[in-house]
């Protein structure tokens, strides 16, 4: 076998060993489906994640639901106070046991001189049913401070549903109930 060929195998291999060292830290869910809400939150008064509809304006929660036939947990961070002006989004990957959860608000354009409530929310499939930790962090592009801490907390999906205060904080004008 000539020097190239043996070259050619060693590269293929590595790529091979680096590929399934990566996969390692693949996600355990097959998949995630990410909702974002205009200025003013989802306006569907009837999604299961939402235990009080009057209360929305009152404080931030994150909601959380399990179906274990599907295997999907639904998650929904809730009136989340941002610049108006700008683009934002959702994702999860699953690190050492530990579901990261980020969401990202980034400008498109110059920021605007008001302040909206938004949602956040995540279905991930192919969850097994237990005990989950999950972080959830916001990185607000155009802020000097690294991505923030906002919850961490532990899920037990044999639970079909709950949710968690993040801020109680009253953003007064900037929220109209749903």
């Amino acid at each position: 076998m000539s020097r190239e060929a043996r070259l050619a195998i060693a590269w293929v291999s590595a790529i091979l060993l680096l590929g399934n060292a990566c996969h390692e830290t693949t996600p355990p869910f097959v998949g995630q489906t990410a909702r974002l809400s205009e200025c003013g939150g989802f306006a569907a008064k009837g999604d299961t994640l939402y235990a009080d509809p009057d209360a929305y304006c009152d404080a931030e929660l994150v909601h959380w639901s399990y179906d274990p036939v599907t295997r999907v947990l639904s998650l929904a961070d809730t009136r989340v106070l941002l610049n108006c002006c700008g683009s934002r989004s959702i994702q999860a990957e699953a690190r050492d046991g530990v579901y990261l959860i980020n969401e990202r608000d980034q400008p498109d354009g110059p920021r605007c001189h008001c302040q909206c409530v938004y949602d956040f929310a995540l279905d991930l499939a192919g969850v097994p049913e237990g005990e989950l930790f999950f972080k959830l962090t916001r990185d607000v592009e155009d802020d000097p401070a690294p991505a923030a801490l906002v919850i961490e907390e532990m899920i037990d999906l044999t639970v079909s549903a709950g949710s968690f205060v993040v801020d109680d904080t009253d953003v007064g004008p900037f929220c109209t109930p749903l």
